[in-house]
């Protein structure tokens, strides 16, 4: 049997900014008939390099993926990760 353990994810970002990284946000499967994700977590900074993490405490599947915001409002969306 499988140890349910190895089914418990941590999901990370990491983003960096020449000026300022806001925030991340970790998310995690759709909500609404597919538009959407739950957020999980919300790491909010004022410097240059964010980091943000979150483990589950329980075993978790779906689909996992991180945006991160700069000081002009810019952002970036990670790769969907499906798991």
């Amino acid at each position: 049997g499988y140890s349910s353990k190895r089914f418990v994810p941590t999901v990370s970002a990491s983003a960096k900014d020449n000026v300022k990284v806001t925030k991340i946000v970790l998310y995690h499967n759709t909500t609404q008939l597919g538009e959407g994700y739950n957020v999980v977590k919300t790491c909010e900074n004022s410097n240059g390099l964010t980091n943000c993490t979150h483990t589950f405490g329980a075993l978790t599947r779906g689909n996992f993926y991180a945006q991160a915001w700069d000081a002009s409002g810019n952002s970036v969306t990670s790769v969907k990760y499906a798991f």
